[in-house]
This record gives structure tokens, sequence and C-alpha cells, in this order.
């Protein structure tokens, strides 16, 4: 289990505090909603240009539309995803833009 602490952003700053400018993460939730941490993290960036935020997609893109976690759908932060063949990624269904 990853136990990030209550107020995400304290993460990205003690990053920043330490010297880092980027941020690859692995981890995160199967829920595919923009969450209060897909904002938190939205707001980091925006507040802190310098710093670059990569998320993994997820692990659970076999189930297609859906699989993003919360935190790849921040706004401000880059999903990186991979497919096993090429044409995975087009028989995909676009992200989920009804978020707010």
């Amino acid at each position: 289990s990853v136990y990030t602490p209550p107020a995400i952003n304290d993460l990205w700053r003690w990053g920043k505090n330490m010297g880092a400018s980027i941020s690859t993460n692995s981890w995160g939730d199967s829920s595919n909603v923009y969450s209060t941490t897909s904002r938190d993290m939205d707001d980091f960036v925006y507040d802190n240009p310098e710093h670059l935020i990569l998320f993994a997609a997820g692990n659970a893109g076999s189930g297609g539309y859906g699989t993003l976690g919360s935190q790849a759908n921040a706004k401000n932060v880059i999903t990186v995803g991979a497919a096993s063949q090429p044409q995975d990624y087009q028989l995909r269904s676009p992200l989920n833009v009804t978020r707010q």
C-alpha cells in the first residue's frame, strides 16, 4: 500500500524543497474521477509552473474506457500510458471529458 500525506501537495512541496523539479509516479487508484487529489495537484502545478508531475495511466487498461486513475485525470500533470499493440490505442474510448 502507498500512504500519501493528508495534503498531497506536501509531497510535491517536500520534493521541491529538496531541489526536485520533476516527479514521476506509478501509483494511484482506478476510480477515473477528477478528485480532490486531482484538483490539489492541478493547483500545485499552477502555482509552481517550473515543477513537472508525471503519473502512470494505470494498470487496468484492458478494461477500456474508465480505467484511468484519479491522479491521471489531473489537468496539469502529464499522464503516461502504453499499449501492447498499436491497434489497442485506437480501440479505446476517449478520455472522460465531462470533468469540471
